[in-house]
């Protein structure tokens, strides 16, 4: 993939973000940003907490403003570090991974429904499938 984030490929990292959360039985909401922050792709699952709209695009802005996964800013916080906590829009909780494509950050991808941890796996499973095809 040259420049940037397409609309294909977000979608085809939503679908599979829903495919893997709907086989664990998972309602979850799925936020993807591009390289400038801006919403790209996004669903909810309709039995997913309201709140998940927003938290799952909070974590995506953040993994991609960070350039690192939220689960990384989330240890950070639970070894009592509490820097994060005073950045604005900053959500230090698993579920949020930059999208790395050929060693550049073209994006961020954000779940939430699901415990955290759990979050965290399906956003690394999906990126592992959709980046690798």
């Amino acid at each position: 993939m040259s420049e940037g984030m397409k609309a294909v490929f977000a979608h085809r990292l939503l679908t599979e973000c829903l495919r893997i959360a709907r086989n664990q039985d998972h309602s979850v909401a799925v936020a993807i940003v591009d390289d400038g922050g801006n919403l790209m792709a996004f669903q909810r699952h309709e039995n997913a907490f309201l709140a998940a709209t927003d938290v799952s695009i909070a974590k995506a802005k953040t993994a991609h403003a960070f350039q690192r996964s939220t689960a990384e800013m989330q240890q950070t916080l639970e070894e009592g570090k509490f820097s994060y906590l005073s950045l604005p829009s900053a959500v230090p909780l698993a579920g949020g991974m930059p999208i790395v494509v050929n060693s550049r950050c073209i994006g961020g991808l954000g779940i939430c429904g699901a415990p955290s941890a759990v979050d965290q796996e399906i956003a690394i499973t999906a990126l592992s499938t959709v980046v690798s095809n």
